[in-house]
């Protein structure tokens, strides 16, 4: 075994060393990891286990990196943790909580920190603190494979640990040759991955990590749960407005028909709830909204209605035209179309993370049908487009009551 020995109080504790690796690609996945293993150490409540047994090593082991964690640069606190490994190992010889917590009093260049963890595993992989801390450990010498499989080790440990893991494996995916080698959980799709990815899309601050790993994966899953997921993912690229990410899995998107991305015709292929994201999008409640709803034949046509006083957009479709200039054709039928209200049609081009509205027009059908024609540019840069619908009520009692038979677009030269 390995065995400790005088240190300069000056050197930080090993996963301090990371910390320097994490400051270039995994700075969020380190901090991460270190909420993680104090939340884990607190859940075994080891201050109540030491109150029954004072002589536990196993919990006396676990208070002690608890208070490590808490307090890294206390040199106090770190010396005091090795003796208590130390004493801990001396009463169980066998104990790789102790061997573990011994790796991380160790200083950062110290061999011993990892020969350490080297053991705990040994004799026992279902430590997941000493997993965690071996993954970030190989990790940083660009080992990422191999890191994946220790936080695979970690994730079949313990599901109550899962929720923990997720954020020090997701911030760790910022890190492209990670996001590379993670194409090996696609092939083998551990019990964990559905889980892992659900977090990954709907509880991050950010969904962009998962853009970029599923956008680039060759070997995603094509089943219906990774089906969801994957269209899950296009929402929250679409509400964040990552239009470059959403594009891109929608060109891995083997479900959606590709035309969605440049039509908003009104056709039921395109119109289809299985297209997520790239299709008409209906909003609205009891005063004011639109509605897809079926046609004369197999067709679709789009209902919006607006009680008097109430005005909102109703309904929106994505795009992703090509630079060139177009032609929007609407034709729309009327039921009721009271003094004062309308329908407005605009369309916004998104450039640089912001859009800017390209034309917009409001209009009042008269005739029964009635067609709206108008044209607008799609200029070089313009990532996406979007078509927003609104309707605005009358300032009367009687309502708008409207339908959209037909959607077409021309042009792109």
């Amino acid at each position: 075994m390995a065995r400790t020995k005088d240190r300069p109080k000056s050197q930080p504790l090993p996963y301090k060393r990371l910390a320097i690796f994490m400051a270039v690609a995994l700075v969020p996945a380190f901090f991460a990891a270190d909420h993680a293993m104090q939340s884990v150490l607190r859940a075994r409540s080891p201050a109540t286990i030491l109150i029954r047994d004072p002589q536990d090593p196993v919990a006396s082991v676990t208070l002690a990196q608890v208070k490590l964690l808490e307090n890294p640069q206390d040199d106090a606190v770190r010396e005091n943790a090795a003796a208590v490994a130390r004493a801990s190992l001396r009463k169980s010889p066998v104990n790789p909580a102790a061997l573990r917590l011994l790796a991380y009093t160790e200083p950062a260049d110290s061999p011993e920190a990892e020969q350490f963890v080297d053991l705990a595993i040994r004799y026992s992989r279902r430590d997941e603190l000493a997993q965690l801390f071996k993954a970030l450990k190989v990790a940083e010498r660009g080992e990422e494979r191999q890191a994946l499989k220790h936080f695979d080790t970690a994730m079949r440990t313990s599901r109550a640990s899962r929720q923990l893991l997720y954020p020090v494996l997701g911030n760790a995916l910022a890190n492209t040759e990670m996001r590379r080698s993670f194409a090996y959980f696609f092939e083998n799709e551990p019990e964990w991955l559905p889980g892992f990815l659900h977090y990954l899309i709907s509880e991050t601050p950010s969904p962009r990590n998962a853009g970029l790993l599923i956008s680039t994966a060759e070997n995603y899953p094509n089943n219906d749960i990774y089906r969801a997921l994957k269209l899950q993912l296009t929402e929250r690229l679409v509400a964040t407005d990552d239009m470059e990410l959403a594009r891109a899995l929608l060109r891995r998107t083997a479900s959606v028909d590709p035309k969605v991305s440049v039509s908003p015709s009104l056709t039921p292929s395109l119109v289809d709830e299985g297209n997520g994201a790239y299709a008409w999008r209906m909003f609205g409640g009891a005063s004011i909204g639109a509605a897809l709803v079926s046609a004369q034949g197999s067709g679709t046509a789009m209902e919006i209605f607006a009680t008097s006083a109430e005005s909102d957009v109703v309904a929106t479709k994505l795009l992703f035209l090509s630079p060139g200039n177009y032609r929007l054709i609407v034709q729309a039928s009327s039921r009721r179309i009271p003094e004062g209200s309308s329908i407005g049609w605009t369309v916004a081009c998104q450039s640089g993370g912001n859009w800017a509205e390209r034309t917009s027009v409001q209009v009042t059908p008269r005739n029964n049908p009635d067609t709206l024609a108008m044209t607008f540019s799609v200029p070089r840069g313009c990532r996406a487009q979007r078509i927003a619908v609104s309707a605005t009520g009358s300032s009367g009692i009687d309502d708008l009551e409207a339908t959209i038979a037909a959607i077409e677009l021309t042009g792109g030269s």
